[in-house]
Parts: structure tokens; sequence; C-alpha cells
């Protein structure tokens, strides 16, 4: 139990230390003389609700509270594949427009035509990282109420005569320790994938010459 355990907050550990990276990632977009873009606003909006969910992971997941924490696996890989359809599209900066002016995700097309559906987002993620799938369906499972949530109140009193207890509370009771390893795990996984994405913007970015210097 306690390798668990310390195992479980290693994990929580490597998570709190991404916010670094995320900020310098921030810092990198609003760097002085690399130009404005719509595309900047989303990437920004992207680093600061996964400064937020990482830190609301951790916090309820130290505080015994899995079943709060779970629902913000789902909604960090909601992050990630919304983020994505920046990459998937032709024009980052239309879609950006479109984005900032309410147009939905799922009503705009890739570059294959394809309306980016948060189905459709996840598939095409999950050709480079085939976790994501598996991950997307189980999370999702935490969203809506399900046999995941029911079973947290009950408690097996005796196996032989088949009696069952039931009980309520704020805290984890029923969460094996492997549950909360795994969802750290990925909490990790899709914020490296999100760093990825942010990587490649402020190279593209980079790469824009200052007004003056002309093309290389």
């Amino acid at each position: 139990m306690t390798n668990n355990q310390d195992k479980i907050e290693a994990l929580l550990t490597d998570l709190d230390n991404m916010d670094r990276p995320l900020n310098e990632y921030f810092d990198r977009i609003v760097k002085p003389g690399t130009g404005r873009f719509k595309s900047d606003l989303l990437c920004i909006g992207v680093i600061d609700r996964s400064l937020a969910l990482t830190y609301g992971f951790t916090t309820l997941i130290r505080t015994l509270n899995f079943q709060a924490a779970a629902h913000l696996v789902r909604l960090h890989l909601d992050n990630y594949l919304r983020l994505s359809a920046l990459f998937l599209v032709d024009d980052p900066e239309t879609f950006a427009k479109y984005f900032h002016e309410g147009t939905k995700i799922s009503e705009m097309t890739d570059r294959d035509k394809k309306p980016m559906t948060d189905r459709y987002l996840k598939e095409k993620a999950s050709l480079n990282h085939q976790w994501i799938d598996k991950v997307y369906t189980t999370t999702s499972g935490y969203v809506h109420l399900s046999p995941q949530h029911v079973m947290n109140s009950v408690r097996i009193v005796d196996p032989e005569k088949q009696l069952i207890g039931y009980m309520v509370g704020k805290t984890d009771r029923n969460v094996p320790d492997k549950a909360k390893i795994d969802a750290t795990e990925c909490m990790l996984e899709i914020t490296r994938c999100v760093m990825d994405l942010l990587e490649g913007w402020c190279r593209s970015k980079e790469r824009v010459p200052k007004p003056g210097q002309g093309t290389q």
C-alpha cells in the first residue's frame, strides 16, 4: 500500500511540475516581436485551462476525492482534442476567427472537408496515440451517472451470505490505487500531448518574419 501511495504522490508531483513548461509556452506566445494572431488566444485559453485542470486534479486526488477528479481527465482530453483541430485545417487563423465568434468546432470542417465532431477529433488523435480511444470511452463514463459511481457507494459485508452495505460521503472509499495511478498517468500524457501542439504553434510563430526583415 505504501509503495502505491508513494507512486501516486510521485506522479502527482510530476503533474505539478508541468506548470513551469506550460507557463513557458505562454511566455513564448506573448513574447514581443513574435506577432499577434487569433490562434494565440486559443492556445492561451488551452494553457490556462490546462493549468486549472491539472491543479484541480492533483488537489482532488490528494484530498481523496477521486469521483470529482476523474471527470477532469475527460475535460483535459477535451482540451487537447479541441486544440488539435487548429492543426487539422488549412487556415488556422480563419478557424480561430470563427471559433472566437462562437461557431462550434463540430460545425467546422478540416482540410479533408470532414466535420470536426468530438468523435472525429478523437479518431484522428487516436491515429497517433492509440490510448486516446480507450481513455475517451472510459472517462466519458464518469461524466454521466453510471455503475462506476454507484459501486463507489457499495461495500461487501459478507461474501458468503451475499450481504452488502451502503455508504455515502465526500471522500474515496472503494477506489483502488491502480485507478488513481492510471488517471494520473493519463493526465500527464494528455498534458504532454497539449505541449507538443503548443510547441508546434510556437515554432510556427517564431518562423514568421518580423516587420522589415523579409523572408529568409
